[in-house]
């Protein structure tokens, strides 16, 4: 049994200050064993978790879980950064919600050579931000309170599994390397995320 206990987060939120977050929609946490094995320690974090308000799931399949929430980011929210704008308006252009759908089709189609198929189609990944409306992601609230942004966890990260598996990734990569430019001139690079 690992020590670690994995959880994917789905909520959208805002650092208002140290120690002040505003919390903007969704209650989802998904919490599960690394070795995909049911287990008490789960249960009773899950059980603990769910009077505090949270919508506390147990998974029988973390790594899924954090994969089909990295396909859902990788996209919007590198382009979030080089752009300032929220999901609804990266969603509503055309040219931004192509680009995000080449590349989550490219991390589809890595996923698919990893064992982790898609579950729903990336037009349904799309409807599910879409309800978050004029959300800033993760990483233009980091930009915007000069804070180091996620580009290898999201990006580097992905482009390297698909080195790995033979599945090319033009459009990952464009984007990856304007964001490192971006994060570079605004001093936010963290080589170390």
């Amino acid at each position: 049994m690992s020590s670690a206990i994995g959880c994917v987060v789905y909520m959208s939120c805002a650092v208002e200050a140290p120690g002040v977050i505003r919390h903007g929609a969704g209650r989802r946490l998904i919490v599960g064993e690394p070795g995909n094995r049911p287990c008490q320690r789960v249960a009773r974090l899950a059980k603990w978790l769910r009077p505090s308000g949270f919508d506390c799931v147990e998974s029988t399949d973390i790594r899924r879980d954090i994969w089909f929430k990295l396909w859902g980011n990788l996209s919007m929210n590198p382009i979030s950064l080089l752009t300032a704008a929220t999901l609804d308006r990266i969603i509503a252009d055309p040219l931004a919600h192509e680009l995000c759908f080449c590349m989550m089709e490219e991390a589809g189609q890595i996923g698919e050579a990893i064992g982790i198929p898609a579950t729903v189609s990336i037009e349904e990944m799309f409807d599910r931000a879409r309800v978050l409306g004029a959300a800033k992601t993760s990483m233009l609230q980091d930009a915007e309170h000069g804070r180091p942004v996620e580009i290898d966890a999201l990006l580097t990260v992905t482009r390297d599994l698909g080195r790995m598996v033979g599945v090319p990734t033009p459009f990952i990569d464009s984007v990856l390397g304007l964001a490192r430019l971006k994060a570079t001139s605004l001093g936010l690079l963290d080589r170390a995320a």
